[in-house]
């Protein structure tokens, strides 16, 4: 089974995610699929990576817990503003179970399953074509 998304005219497979039987998986944890495309495939270092949050994170947690994870995680995040508040790039695009979301307020987009489905954030770099 395969989610399509329609990314500026294009259409993209991305396969569905399967019910993990981990003991981590529990009422209290939010299983994440992060797949990560193009050139920031070379920052992570990897294409693909489950993550296990608490349930009422955000997108904002997530990528804390990715830069954490990596030399160069930080890329993903601008620096501090004023307001000591940590944004995204503008360049990185978030997909959050099929829906964009908008770089203004994609970090603090609240990560919610439907009941006995995991969830799939997909990052990109910035597309566009001809």
């Amino acid at each position: 089974m395969f989610i399509r998304l329609k990314i500026i005219g294009e259409f993209l497979r991305m396969p569905m995610p399967m019910k993990s039987s981990d003991d981590q998986t529990s009422s209290l944890s939010l299983h994440v699929d992060v797949q990560i495309f193009a050139n920031l495939r070379d920052i992570a270092g990897y294409k693909r990576r489950s993550f296990y949050l608490e349930k009422g994170s955000t997108i904002r947690d997530l990528f804390l817990q990715i830069a954490a994870g990596i030399p160069r995680g930080a890329e993903f995040l601008d620096e501090t503003t004023e307001n000591n508040v940590t944004l995204l790039k503008k360049y990185v695009k978030v997909i959050l179970n099929g829906r964009i979301l908008f770089t203004e307020q994609a970090l603090d987009t609240s990560i919610t399953s439907l009941e006995g489905s995991e969830v799939v954030v997909a990052i990109f770099p910035p597309v566009g074509g001809g």
